[in-house]
Formats: C-alpha cells, structure tokens, sequence
C-alpha cells in the first residue's frame, strides 16, 4: 500500500471515531430515553381518554370505542378505562364486545355482585344460557348471607322473561330468610307477568302491611292502583289505602299524647297544648277525639298568663 493510501485510511478511521464520538456525547442516556418515551406515551393516553370522553358526550360512540380500545391496550390494568369502555359498547348493543371487559371487571373487582350478575345476562343473551346460570349459582355461593344478592337476581330473571327461575330464586330465598315484603312484592310481579292480576293484589295489599324501602314502596303502591282499576275493585284498594291511613294517623296522635303527657309532667303545659292540638285532627274515634279536647283545654287553663 503507498503512503497516500496509507493516509486515506488512517483519516478515514481517525474520523469515523470523531463522528461517532460526537454523537455518543450527544445522545441522551438509555434511561432519560425511557423515561422521555413512558412520559410521551402517558400524555397520549391522557388525551385519548379526554377525547373519548368529549365523543360519548357528542353521541360519537364508535370514535369513542376506538378511542377507548387504544387507551386500553396501553394500559390494561386500568379497570376505570374498561368500565368506560363496557358503558360504550352496551350502549352500542355489542354483547360479543362487552363479554371480556365483564371477565375483566368481576375478576378485578371479585366482591362486586352487580358485576357478576350483569356477567350472566350478558352470557345469557349470548346464548350461553349454562354458563349464565353457573355465574348466578356462584353467586348465590359467594354471597349467601346478602339477601339483596337474591332480590336482584329475582329481578333481573323477572326482568329477562324467565319466571321460572325467578321463582326458583325466590323459593330458596324464602326457605333462607323467611318470608318478608320484599318475596310478596316478588311473588306479585310473578303473578303479574303470568297474567294474573287478581292473585297480584292480595299480596301487594298484603305487602303494603309490611315495611318496604321507599323505592318499593311506590312501586308496590303503583301496582295496587293499577290492579285494583283492572279487576274492579278500586272501592276495595280505596278503604284499604284509608284504613293504612287511619292507623297511622292512630300511631302518629298515639306518640304526640306522649309526648303532649311527658310535657305536661314537666310543668310544661304550654308544650303540652302545643302536642295534643297537633294529635286532636288525627284522632277518627269521635269519644276519644271528645276525650283528647277535654284533656288540651284543661292543660290549656294551666299555661302561664
């Protein structure tokens, strides 16, 4: 090799060293590189959620499903970004869809009945009809102390058009926790649903006897009308709807007397007045009505001037 070539090369090399050198000098570590390219990837997870978040407000729902799907995919763990996206595509009617995001709820969330018992609609109107009922039956295992548990899955078979498993799960209910207003209301429905409206009302007058959240309340109270309209016999519902009244007004003048004869034990007629004034108008029976009156004008003559 001649000297120039000789000194070609060895440019060449000393060279190529520089470059890469500067290079080298110029890069950032290996680490900032990661924590620059997990802090990009955060921001673009952020805006996805905000995006899709405005597309369901605006009704897009399949930008927000896409949306949704990606953010997801980056962060599979994020139950929050499931939920939001199972909202979306039980909104869009996609059964096949909302099947793993209901897999991946109730396995992260295993204390959730709700989830579980959404889970077995979802497989039963898949067709899946065996696997539902194992999901409802587990159900039943894993919380066989919460009566609630069996009021929602009655209602949700109720609901679903499958009364025979309702009353299956109302049955075990029962033999479970007694008999109570919450299995009258049930079996009303049952009779409702199988066109019966005249066994119906019985048990929902019978239920109103009960105590009943305010929620079944109204419902049962719904029910009673629309029966008593159905089968004649509004006059009967009517004095039934009247008599509940009258016992709690009886009940309501009952604790004003006490309180009225505490007030007035205490030297505080003018209390005392005040209460049984209040019981009087609650009173139906007319001697004890007369009796009461009695009682208030004499407390009345007592008040301080």
């Amino acid at each position: 090799m001649s000297d120039v070539k000789r000194t070609v090369v060895l440019l060449t090399t000393v060279l190529t060293g520089i470059c890469a050198a500067v290079r080298a000098a110029d890069e950032p570590p290996l680490d900032e590189v990661r924590r620059r390219t997990l802090a990009a990837e955060d921001r673009r997870f952020t805006r996805a959620l905000e995006l899709a978040r405005m597309y369901v407000g605006l009704g897009r729902l399949e930008e927000a499903r896409r949306l949704y799907g990606e953010a997801l995919e980056t962060r599979g763990d994020r139950l929050d970004v499931a939920e939001a996206l199972l909202d979306v595509v039980r909104r869009l009617g996609d059964h096949e869809a909302q099947l793993p995001l209901y897999r991946q709820l109730v396995s992260g969330r295993p204390g959730d009945a709700t989830l579980q018992l959404e889970l077995g609609v979802c497989l039963r109107r898949l067709g899946r009809t065996d696997e539902a009922a194992g999901v409802w039956e587990g159900m039943l295992k894993r919380f066989p102390a919460e009566r609630t548990v069996y009021d929602d899955l009655v209602d949700c078979c109720i609901a679903e058009g499958r009364p025979a498993d309702a009353r299956d799960v109302l049955d075990r209910r029962r033999r479970r926790f007694g008999e109570d207003a919450r299995v009258l209301l049930a079996e009303a429905r049952l009779a409702v649903t199988a066109g019966k409206p005249g066994d119906a009302l019985p048990l929902l007058l019978k239920c109103l006897d009960r105590d009943l959240s305010e929620e079944d309340g109204r419902r049962a109270e719904f029910l009673v009308l629309l029966l008593g309209r159905e089968t004649g016999r509004t006059a009967e519902v009517r004095r039934r709807f009247e008599d509940r009244l009258r016992a709690v007004d009886a009940q309501l003048a009952a604790r004003l007397l006490e309180l009225a004869d505490a007030a007035a034990g205490q030297g505080n007629f003018a209390r005392a007045v005040t209460l049984g004034e209040r019981a009087v108008p609650l009173i139906s029976d007319a001697d004890r009505r007369a009796e009461t009156s009695s009682r208030v004008a004499s407390w009345r003559l007592r008040v301080p001037k």
